[in-house]
């Protein structure tokens, strides 16, 4: 009786594994900020944020899920029009990675490959059209910042996603594209000190806390041993242990820790702080 039950706990469990291979995305478990980002019920959204948070895993389900028609906030039925675009195509790669990890390759148009190193392959212009189940008929354009203009002309799209921090120049670009669909816009990055100026997002974000039209809305949850806990199982697995957390967060450099665990704009500045020194500090 033991060995019965023993065989066919066995034999659900390899089922389960290969149907989790076949279409991931009936299996996708997320953390509770991923989970949040999913939900967020705002068109014009940024998650700035510490590292290892899981947002590129969050931003590639969110990808997946919408062009399949899968989305637990489908706000337009496929067929729909996606863009994703990233800095470069060196960059692009990590985030292209969890995309095909989790896309079923069933509903994918066959002549799409994962090319290591490289990226998704197939076409000429990158993009992955959706050819069966509930999506068919969408399409996901792949492209970096640097093509702006060109390789946005002729697109109304329903939803975009930006990997690392955007130039205000292709945002300006690619807002005018979602306008007409009022498309979401979804942005995700931790910011550096290598960052590019962001002074107008920072902008757009004081003007979406103020009410204001035109503005980007930030979502921030921080680093923490509750944030890396994966729920949706029999119990919530952490991908991230405290000791983990923590020793990541010791090993950031002192200037750059807030930036690295927390998201914060800027990094902790020796210079600023000698600058604001002066006598009358001295009395104290």
């Amino acid at each position: 009786m033991t060995a019965a039950l023993t065989t066919r706990h066995s034999d659900a469990v390899r089922q389960a594994v290969r149907s989790a291979r076949e279409n991931p995305l009936e299996y996708l478990r997320h953390t509770v900020p991923q989970r949040g980002w999913l939900m967020h019920p705002k068109g014009r959204a940024c998650w700035v944020d510490g590292n290892r948070l899981g947002k590129s895993w969050a931003q590639a389900a969110d990808i997946a899920l919408f062009a399949t028609g899968r989305h637990p906030l489908q706000t337009h039925p496929p067929p729909v029009e996606v863009c994703v675009a990233s800095e470069s195509w060196a960059q692009f790669v990590p985030l292209q990675k969890r995309l095909w990890d989790i896309l079923p390759k069933d509903e994918i148009d066959p002549k799409l490959y994962w090319a290591p190193g490289q990226g998704i392959k197939g076409y000429k212009e990158p993009v992955i059209p959706i050819v069966a189940g509930r999506g068919k008929g969408s399409v996901i354009t792949l492209m970096t910042y640097k093509q702006g203009a060109l390789r946005l002309a002729g697109f109304n799209f329903h939803r975009a996603y930006t990997d690392e921090p955007p130039p205000e120049s292709f945002i300006g670009e690619l807002l005018p594209r979602l306008a007409q669909r009022s498309g979401f816009l979804r942005m995700t990055f931790t910011p550096t000190p290598e960052s590019p100026p962001m002074d107008w997002l920072r902008d757009k974000i004081e003007a979406a806390e103020a009410g204001k039209p035109g503005g980007i809305h930030r979502y921030n949850c921080g680093l923490k041993p509750e944030n890396v806990e994966v729920h949706g199982g029999i119990v919530p697995l952490p991908y991230m242990t405290p000791e983990q957390v923590q020793a990541f967060i010791d090993d950031c450099l002192p200037l750059e820790r807030e930036m690295r665990v927390n998201g914060a704009w800027e990094p902790l500045s020796a210079d600023r702080m000698l600058t604001n020194y002066n006598a009358a500090c001295e009395k104290w």
